[in-house]
């Protein structure tokens, strides 16, 4: 009963993270980055950066016209891009990556297009 009870609770949690997974695919814009009660918003500098999410595991990084592929994977609310752990969240059409460098925390915010 005992391994049952733990197969089923390994399989919810697998089910999570392939949910989050699907919730990322598809493509993302960078609509602002918040650190330190400052925030910027990239159009407005003239930026434009996208996110392209697909299955497989693999994620597209596009900046100003110039493009990227890279490798990701989800685990629980970490996904790893490129090797790196990056806490996530994703709240409707509104994904935020938490980044945290040299003791600053910045949350990019991106939003489904």
């Amino acid at each position: 009963m005992k391994k049952i009870l733990i197969l089923a609770i390994a399989a919810l949690l697998g089910l999570v993270s392939c949910s989050k997974e699907l919730q990322l695919i598809g493509t993302w814009e960078l609509t602002s980055v918040e650190s330190e009660g400052i925030t910027i918003e990239p159009s407005k500098l003239g930026m434009n950066i996208t996110i392209t999410f697909k299955a497989g595991g693999v994620a597209t990084l596009t900046s100003d016209g110039e493009s990227e592929e890279v490798t990701y994977a989800v685990a629980g609310n970490t996904l790893t891009l490129d090797g790196e752990n990056i806490p996530f969240t994703i709240q409707g059409k509104t994904l935020t990556l938490t980044m945290t460098e040299g003791g600053v925390t910045m949350n990019m915010v991106f939003t489904r297009k």
